[in-house]
């Protein structure tokens, strides 16, 4: 099995890997005097120059209607769970509709709609957000221990 598609966020590792073996956004790459491309990964944007993960918003005009909500709120994407919190608040309106048996095409009703589309016209607000890939500063030099704490939440309407 042939290994390929290889890419860094460090030029000297992309340095050492044959340029047929480079992922295409660093294949032709002048390690040199270029700053490293962005790569999607898991469904997000991985700046290699900075080491973040970002996220890109591109919003369709859809119907105001249950069809298009689900259409939007699947179309905000992270599968490490990092937009989750984000996008709760527009599922539990989904949820409210299929409730109300609300068709796929019938108008969101006037309360729904106004949190709606504030929350749509908040999503170019994601493009800001910067979360740094490794969690380890790079002023650590050994590691004596490791630990990895999660909290949550369970309530009535939602689970965070």
């Amino acid at each position: 099995m042939w290994l390929h598609n290889f890419t860094s966020n460090s030029k000297e590792v992309i340095a050492k890997i044959a340029p047929e073996d480079r992922a295409k956004g660093v294949k032709d790459l002048d390690l040199h005097n270029d700053v490293l491309p962005i790569e999607r990964a898991l469904g997000i944007q991985w700046c290699m120059e900075s080491d973040t993960f970002q996220f890109w918003i591109v919003l369709q005009d859809k119907p105001l209607a249950r069809r298009g909500i689900l259409s939007t709120v699947s179309s905000v994407y992270g599968r490490l769970g990092y937009l989750a919190p984000v996008i709760l608040t527009e599922r539990q309106i989904l949820q409210g509709l299929y409730q109300d048996k609300s068709d796929w095409d019938d108008l969101v009703p006037e309360p729904l709609r106004h949190s709606w589309e504030r929350w749509r016209n908040s999503l170019h607000h994601l493009e800001e957000l910067k979360i740094q890939r490794c969690y380890k500063p790079h002023t650590f030099v050994k590691l004596m221990s490791v630990q990895l704490h999660h909290f949550s939440d369970g309530r009535d309407h939602g689970y965070s």
